[in-house]
């Protein structure tokens, strides 16, 4: 516990959309956020940033505090195919082990962040929780190890897994599909769309994420939760958003096959709102805004 005895939130992956939008939406309810990087700054690290996969439990050893809870948002996420690796799986994974260690040390709840695209696509009905998993998984191993810390990590009594679609905040990486709409409509270029532009994502604001994170703590809540908007939005409808926010841009449906082209997005939020009175308060619209606010104060690029 911090000295001044806020409830204290270990907060893995600090530095990412996720993360930034935590580290700055928690203390404003009342929580001491903790990071990693902060306690521990001398530790090994890649590209600037503490990675935990090489710090077994050292973590559990050397934090001063034992945490009140820990929200686990970091991976080695591939941002691009070329970037879905077996090393980048092996170290997720690593991650994974060394936080489920360290937890299971500190007794303490822990929040760990999955993924809606675990789900097999559905074209009838939403995915719920206990919809099917996908049976390709040995084809992605970024995801496979996303899927074997998520039941690693339900193994743990007082666990939360949330299932996340496609988030939204200040601090998008520039492969991202909305941080390049963005910035090509900044620069009143062409917004391209593969395929017939009907592929599906489900984005959700990372500020509702947080919100989320915040009633999980307050009602200790465990089990596993759909984090999206529950209302999917194709390619082209984000670009024609994109263009009416920034005010400049045009729509241009390219000549690119999309593999994903008929890949639906639609997930059930029914469970979270239940069990947790949670809905997304963010619109798309509103979401969008607030991401190109940021990208005018430079703020988009992943550093």
């Amino acid at each position: 516990m911090s000295n001044d005895q806020r409830p204290t939130i270990l907060l893995t992956g600090g530095t990412g959309v996720l993360g930034r939008t935590l580290r700055a939406t928690l203390p404003m309810y009342g929580y001491s956020i903790v990071t990693p990087e902060i306690l521990l700054p001398d530790h090994k690290s890649i590209g600037g940033r503490f990675d935990l996969s090489r710090n077994h439990l050292q973590l559990a050893r050397l934090i001063p505090i034992c945490p009140t809870a820990v929200i686990h948002a970091a991976a080695a996420i591939p941002h691009l195919s070329t970037h879905n690796t077996q090393d980048t799986a092996d170290r997720t994974r690593k991650i994974d082990r060394n936080l489920f260690e360290a937890v299971s040390l500190w007794q303490c709840p822990i929040i760990y962040f999955s993924g809606c695209n675990l789900y097999e696509k559905q074209i009838d009905t939403p995915s719920d929780e206990l919809a099917p998993i996908r049976t390709d998984l040995e084809n992605n191993p970024y995801l496979e190890a996303k899927y074997d810390g998520d039941k690693l990590f339900q193994s743990y009594p007082m666990s939360t897994i949330f299932r996340i679609s496609s988030p939204i905040g200040t601090r998008l990486h520039t492969a991202s599909v909305l941080a390049q709409f963005i910035h090509a409509a900044t620069k009143d270029e062409t917004l391209s769309v593969w395929g017939s532009g009907t592929r599906e994502q489900d984005f959700i604001d990372t500020r509702d994420i947080a919100n989320a994170a915040r009633l999980v703590f307050i009602m200790s809540k465990f089990g596993v939760f759909n984090v999206a908007s529950g209302n999917p939005t194709n390619m082209s409808c984000l670009a024609r958003m994109v263009i009416s926010v920034v005010g400049s841009g045009r729509l241009s449906i390219s000549q690119i096959d999309d593999k994903k082209e008929e890949e639906k997005a639609s997930y059930s939020i029914q469970k979270i709102a239940n069990e947790l009175n949670w809905q997304p308060s963010h619109s798309l619209i509103n979401s969008i805004s607030w991401v190109f606010q940021s990208y005018l104060k430079n703020e988009i690029l992943f550093s």
